[in-house]
């Protein structure tokens, strides 16, 4: 068993025993944890290669090994392919008519974009608001006309796709919703140094950095 499984099923095994109640269903480490747990053996090294190749074509294979079994998943990740880069109503429409039959937590970590300073945290501390991470998709997002925009129909607020931790940082601090790439959190946390040992908190490293005034935790 592979260590990424082996840390999988101890998460998975931990939350199920109610050790340690900071574990959720919306946490990204346990929903990885139960996406592993909940797949069959065959379908683990696909998965794998999907969430952690750098070159996409993990992703691809996976997707078309789920689509030649007729496995809803497989179009899914196609429609998420597609609506990553560009607007297409229909294809959104058709994406969140298969999100409520899917594994939530396959999908949660399969994401390739994540929402932060959600509006529904309106009123919160601005790191606290920073660091919520929504649980909708932005491809499943209302397309606007602007590929770098969608809406959302829950907190009625825009989304936007940002390039850069600068874009993100001057966006987050004028209260808009933001979407980013995983991968920017540690970058923009550490000043592109690279990753930290230990158990480094990345997204609250990068929330003090965008509001250094902002010291309330609740």
């Amino acid at each position: 068993m592979r260590g990424e499984e082996r840390a999988a099923k101890a998460l998975a095994a931990r939350g199920r025993s109610g050790d340690d109640r900071r574990v959720s269903s919306s946490d990204s480490l346990y929903a990885l944890s139960r996406a592993f747990a909940a797949v069959a053996e065959e379908e683990r090294d696909l998965l794998r290669d999907a969430l952690f190749e750098k070159t996409g074509r993990g992703r691809e294979r996976y997707a078309a090994w789920l689509r030649e079994r007729g496995d809803p998943r497989g179009e899914a990740l196609a429609l998420d392919r597609a609506l990553r880069d560009a607007d297409d109503p229909a294809a959104a429409s058709r994406l969140r008519e298969l999100l409520p039959a899917l594994d939530r937590d396959w999908w949660w970590v399969m994401r390739q974009v994540e929402l932060r300073n959600c509006g529904a945290r309106r009123g919160a501390p601005p790191r606290v608001r920073f660091r919520v991470l929504c649980e909708r998709s932005w491809a499943a997002l209302e397309p606007t006309g602007d590929a770098e925009v969608r809406a959302c129909d829950r907190c009625q607020e825009r989304v936007y796709r940002c390039a850069t931790g600068e874009e993100a940082a001057a966006r987050a601090r004028r209260g808009q919703c933001i979407a980013v790439d995983p991968a920017m959190v540690a970058d923009e946390a550490t000043d592109g140094r690279g990753v930290f040992l230990g158990r480094p908190d990345y997204l609250a490293m990068w929330a003090a950095k965008v509001f250094p005034d902002d010291d309330r935790e609740r």
